[in-house]
C-alpha cells in the first residue's frame, strides 16, 4: 500500500520545499500537496510548480494529487451574488487544473457543501434600516444544489485540461452520497476520495463505502479518532484526533477491504493529533500503516 502525507499537516511549519524535504527523509511514498495558500499560491504560475514536480522526484516522492482550499460553494448572501462567487471558484479551480497538468499530477481533489458537521439552517438576516434589501443564507439543499451545478462545470474544465478529480467527502455528505453524485455526472474525469475518520465519525461503514466505490475510488485520507481516552496532556473527546492506530478506525478491516477492490491509490495522512507533535503524528501513522500493509500483503 502506497502511503502519502499532507503537505498542510505542516502548515506554518517551513515552506513547501522544507516540507517536500522533510516528507521524503521520513521515507513516505508521496505527498499531497496543498494549493491556494501562500505557500502554493495560485499566482505564481507553472514555473513554480514545474519546479516543486523536480524537488519531489529528486527525493523519489510521488505527488498524489493537489488539495485546493476551495468547496464549490457560496454561503455569501444573497442569490445575486451566487453566479460572481462560482465564477471565483471556477477560475481558481482552472488554475489548479492547470498546476496539476503541469506537475503531471493525476488528481484534484474537490469538495461540495459548507465545510460543517451538520445541516446548515435557512438564516434571514434583519436588513439594516437604511437599507431596502434582506439578505438570506441559502438553505442546506440550494447549497447543495448550487455546489453540484458547480461540479458539474468543474469536470467539463478537467477533461479540457486532462487531470481527474477525486471527490471528497467532509461532514455532512457521505461517502455514498458521492457515489450516487459520481454515477449520476458519469465522466472518466471524476473519482472518489474517502475521508476515513469524516466517514467514521459520521457514523458509516467505511468497509461498506469501499465495496460500493469499487474502482471509483482512487485516494484515501488517513486519520483517526478517539470516543474516549486520556493522555498526560488531558482528555480526548470523540472529536480529537489521535495517533493511527490508537483510535476508533478498524484499520485491519478497512485496508483488507481496499486490498480486495485492488486500491492502487494513496493513504495520504492528513490531522495533527491532540498531545502529539506534528512529527510524533506521522510517524506513528506511517509506521502503523507500513506494518499493517505488510501484514496483511496489501
Amino acid at each position: 500500500m502506497k502511503i502519502g502525507c499532507a503537505s498542510q499537516v505542516y502548515f506554518g511549519q517551513g515552506s513547501m520545499e522544507e516540507v517536500i524535504s522533510k516528507v521524503a527523509e521520513m521515507g513516505f511514498d508521496g505527498i499531497e500537496l496543498e494549493f491556494g495558500t501562500n505557500r502554493l499560491t495560485a499566482f505564481e504560475g507553472t514555473k513554480r510548480a514545474k519546479k516543486l514536480k523536480e524537488l519531489c522526484d529528486s527525493k523519489g516522492l510521488t505527488i498524489s494529487n493537489l488539495q485546493p482550499h476551495t468547496f464549490f460553494i457560496t454561503l455569501t448572501a444573497g442569490p445575486w451574488q451566487i453566479p460572481m462567487q462560482e465564477q471565483k471558484e471556477l477560475l481558481f479551480f482552472k488554475t489548479c487544473c492547470e498546476f496539476a497538468s503541469a506537475m503531471n499530477v493525476p488528481y484534484v481533489r474537490v469538495q461540495i457543501i459548507s465545510h460543517t458537521y451538520g445541516p446548515l439552517p435557512q438564516i434571514v438576516v434583519q436588513k439594516a434600516p437604511d437599507s431596502p434589501v434582506t439578505l438570506v443564507t441559502p438553505s442546506l439543499m440550494a447549497q447543495f444544489t448550487q455546489g453540484l451545478n458547480t461540479l458539474v462545470k468543474a469536470v467539463k474544465i478537467a477533461e479540457d485540461i486532462g487531470v481527474t478529480l477525486g471527490l471528497d467527502n467532509h461532514y455532512f455528505l457521505t461517502v455514498m452520497d458521492h457515489v450516487k453524485i459520481v454515477k449520476q455526472i458519469n465522466s472518466p474525469n471524476l473519482k472518489l476520495f474517502q475521508d476515513v475518520a469524516n466517514a467514521t465519525l459520521h457514523g458509516e461503514d467505511i468497509v461498506a463505502n469501499v465495496k460500493a466505490c469499487g474502482k471509483l475510488l482512487v485516494h484515501s485520507h488517513v486519520k483517526d479518532r478517539a470516543v474516549f481516552g486520556n493522555k498526560v496532556s488531558g482528555e480526548f473527546t470523540d472529536e480529537s484526533v489521535v495517533p493511527i492506530g490508537m483510535g476508533i478506525v478498524p484499520w485491519k478491516d478497512y485496508l483488507t477491504a481496499l486490498r480486495d477492490v485492488g486500491f492502487k491509490g494513496f493513504l495520504s495522512i492528513e490531522g495533527n493529533a491532540v498531545g502529539y507533535s506534528t512529527d510524533e503524528t506521522v510517524r506513528i501513522g506511517l509506521k502503523y500503516l507500513r506494518d499493517l500493509s505488510k501484514e496483511l500483503g496489501a
